[in-house]
Order: structure tokens, then C-alpha cells, then sequence
């Protein structure tokens, strides 16, 4: 596929996230959000991705001023209308997604395949929105997608090959590392993910290590993680760990059902670094 623009649905630190990995790779990319502010964030967001990269001497100023000329911006969906890949990356709720895939169908021109950056939810059930699933295709990026490689690509009931081929040849265009996967509820990573949250949670509870050592345990060479599991969720956000839990508990029972640790962070709002304390305490008023 012949891939000349990319949009992007849901601006914000991941959309933001994803336009620089894609105007890196010399993409032109257009940022649509509902509001102003959440546009500046995205483009704020890639700026200071490509900051870092001047001040390691990694490209010059003028190099990456040409490539923020590539991000453009929207409020409406006129200028997705000749994007040929269109990526959303709104907030995990799947009436939200199936409303904006529904507006993508009726914007964005048939030949657009239309992927959904969703960490749980059915990319089929995100597909009933639209009248051609067979263009619609999960590409679930990781954060900070500037930093982890690997993408899940997943196929949809409807998803055609050549879709699954188009997602797959986009994500390795911009550097990243494919993983197809079938549609089910968490896909590969979030499951395994979950599961082992899980886990270390009882650990600590019964005893076992602290959640300190836990963590660090993970990170020695040995074990290999680049970041300790409680430490991750903090990062991630304790409400996104918490909704993918519900979400697997709901498609797998008990066995995923939130930790008690993990709904006493809810219930207090502490929501990990964003809001400056989770499972550790980042000094946030």
C-alpha cells in the first residue's frame, strides 16, 4: 500500500507519540481532537521528542523543524478525507471508538484502512461501526511509543490479509517490530502483563519481597524487564491497568479481577505518576 498521509484520531501524549514515530520515518501526519488544547499537547508532545534529539546531537535544528512541518492539525474530518491510513487513539471506551469509526466510514475515503490503537477491547466489535471491516485492523502501540518497537497487529472476524499486510508494512516503515495476534480480550502482552501483576501483587501481600524488591528483581540483567512491574503500572496509569483488568475479568473470569491493592489506589485517585502517587510516591502535591 502506498501510504502518502497519515492520520491520526486522538491527539493528546500518545497521539502525539505516534505522530513522531511517524513523521520520523517522513510521513505526513494530520492530529485530529476535539478541542483545541488536546491538539497542542499532541504537537507539544512530538516537539519535545524531537528537543531530546537535538540536545543528543542526534539531528539539528533545522532537521527537525522540517519534520514538525509534517504535522498538521484539525478539529473536523475534512482533512482526513484523502488520508490513507487513519490510526485512533482515543480514550478506551468502546462506544466512544465505535462512534468515531463510525464518522472515520462516513469522512475518510474507501480505500482507507482504518486502525485502532485499542490495548483490550474487540477490534471486531470496533469494526460492526463501519461498513467495510474488512479495511479495520488493530494496531496497538506501546508506550512511549518513541521508545518500545513492538506493535500488535490484530485481525479482526472481518479483517482482510491484505489489511493485516498494510498494518504490518506501516508499522515496519516507522520502525516498529509487527506482532500479529488474533482478537481477544487483552491480545498477547496485556494478558501476560496482567496476569503478572497479579501475581507480584500476592507476592507482596503474602510476604514474600516488598514491592521495591520485587522491582528490582525484574530489572536485574538476569530477568531482563526495563522497568519493575509495579513501577510500569504506575506509568501506564493505575486506571488503565484497572480497566483492562475489568475487561479480561469480564472475558475470562475471576482470575483477572482487580487486586485489592489495585482498587484502594482507585478508590483514593491515585493514579500513579500522573497524579503523583500509585503504588510509589513521586513528591506530586
Amino acid at each position: 500500500m502506498d501510504i502518502k498521509k497519515i492520520g491520526i484520531v486522538g491527539a493528546g501524549v500518545m497521539g502525539g507519540e505516534i505522530a513522531f514515530v511517524a513523521t520520523q520515518a517522513g510521513f505526513p501526519v494530520v492530529l485530529k481532537d476535539i478541542e483545541r488544547r488536546f491538539l497542542d499537547i499532541g504537537v507539544a508532545n512530538a516537539r519535545q521528542i524531537y528537543e531530546f534529539k537535538v540536545r543528543r546531537r542526534r539531528m539539528s535544528e533545522d532537521e527537525m523543524e522540517q519534520k514538525l512541518k509534517l504535522i498538521s492539525v484539525t478539529l473536523g474530518y475534512d482533512e482526513l478525507a484523502d488520508a490513507d491510513f487513519i490510526i485512533e487513539a482515543v480514550p478506551e471506551n468502546l462506544d466512544l471508538k465505535r462512534r468515531v469509526f463510525s464518522e472515520l466510514d462516513a469522512a475518510c475515503s474507501p480505500g482507507a484502512i482504518l486502525a485502532t490503537n485499542t490495548s483490550a477491547l474487540s477490534v471486531s466489535a470496533i469494526a460492526e461501526a463501519v461498513s467495510r471491516p474488512e479495511r479495520v485492523a488493530g494496531m496497538h502501540f506501546f508506550n512511549p511509543v518513541s521508545m518500545m518497537r513492538l506493535v500488535e497487529v490484530v485481525r479482526g472476524a472481518r479483517t482482510s490479509d491484505k489489511t493485516m499486510s498494510s498494518v504490518c508494512a506501516l508499522a515496519e516503515a516507522i520502525g516498529k517490530s509487527p506482532v500479529r495476534c488474533a482478537d481477544s480480550a487483552g491480545f498477547i502482552v496485556n494478558r501476560l502483563l496482567c496476569a503478572a501483576m497479579l501475581e507480584a501483587a500476592r507476592c507482596e501481600r503474602e510476604g514474600l519481597m516488598s514491592r521495591a524488591d520485587i522491582d528490582s528483581a525484574l530489572i536485574k540483567p538476569d530477568a531482563g524487564l526495563p522497568v519493575g512491574l509495579f513501577k510500569m503500572a504506575d506509568q501506564l496509569g493505575i486506571d488503565l491497568i484497572h480497566k483492562v483488568m475489568r475487561i479480561l475479568q469480564d472475558a475470562f473470569g475471576d482470575r483477572f479481577a482487580p487486586p485489592e491493592e489495585v482498587e484502594r489506589l482507585i478508590a483514593s485517585g491515585h493514579l500513579g505518576v500522573k497524579s503523583g502517587k500509585g503504588f510509589y510516591d513521586y513528591g506530586k502535591s
